[in-house]
């Protein structure tokens, strides 16, 4: 039986990002209901390697995109620990060492956060080891085929979430089918921020949760959807595997009631 996490959007640099011990600010504060994102860093960032250390021995580890915030041209850095994102890919850096695996797997994410005209992946990448990074994975593992990709839609309907897997899945299929391109027993999507898992019987469909946090503009006034905290892994073994999310309590940084 040999393991593999499955990790994505951990936004570096951002504020709401998972932030290792290192890099945080103590000037980070909030000033509506959010946690202080202070506060925020510290719970994320305990949570997180307490629960990597108890997956014990981890053989592969897939990067799934987004690891940097990047600038953040549209608030002009005011969400940001720090806009280089050369700084936020060594935090970046720093996690994956956390991980600790015997290999790592690198897949890109989507421009606005990892440079369009520089892919800072690629320093992530070269700097833990990574062989390649991709925009598309396809690995097999102890008999086991996935399909990575950062990017894939999104849905702001609750009964909704898992219908652009459906369709990321049919297409992989047709893609298969038609061009020969290999197919899976495991599609993997990111980007979204939160956790659905499809199981039918062509295969397992998972959608990543993140790990970014509450607080940035976009999110706490734009967006109304939930987001989940954590990541997956996989346990494989002569074509047979199991997983399982590991998902934060999402009540220790929600936003807090205001009581007049």
């Amino acid at each position: 039986m040999r393991r593999m996490l499955i990790i994505s959007d951990t936004h570096c640099g951002s504020k709401a990002g998972l932030t290792p011990p290192g890099h945080r600010s103590s000037k980070l504060s909030s000033r509506n209901r959010e946690r202080s994102f202070a506060e925020q860093q510290t719970i994320m960032w305990d949570w997180f390697d307490e629960e990597v250390g108890k997956l014990g021995k981890i053989d592969v580890l897939v990067v799934a995109g987004d690891m940097i915030d990047g600038p953040d041209t549209k608030t002009l850095g005011s969400q940001q620990i720090t806009t280089d994102s050369i700084e936020q890919a060594y935090m970046a850096c720093d996690i994956v060492k956390r991980i600790n695996a015997d290999k790592v797997e690198m897949l890109y994410g989507t421009n606005y956060h990892t440079g369009y005209s520089t892919d800072f992946e690629e320093i992530i990448s070269r700097e833990v080891g990574a062989e390649k990074i991709e925009a598309e994975g396809d690995y097999g593992f102890e008999g086991v085929n996935f399909n990575v990709r950062h990017y894939a839609p999104g849905s702001s309907t609750p009964y909704g979430k898992g219908t652009p897997l459906s369709k990321e899945r049919v297409w992989q299929e047709l893609k298969s089918q038609r061009y020969g391109v290999p197919s899976c027993d495991v599609l993997i999507r990111a980007h979204n921020h939160y956790y659905v898992a499809i199981e039918e019987y062509s295969g397992l469909c998972i959608s990543l949760p993140c790990l970014q946090g509450y607080g940035t503009k976009y999110g706490s006034r734009v967006c109304s959807r939930d987001i989940n905290i954590g990541f997956v892994h996989f346990d494989c073994e002569n074509g047979d595997y199991k997983w399982k999310p590991t998902l934060l309590n999402m009540e220790l940084i929600a936003p807090q009631r205001k009581q007049l």
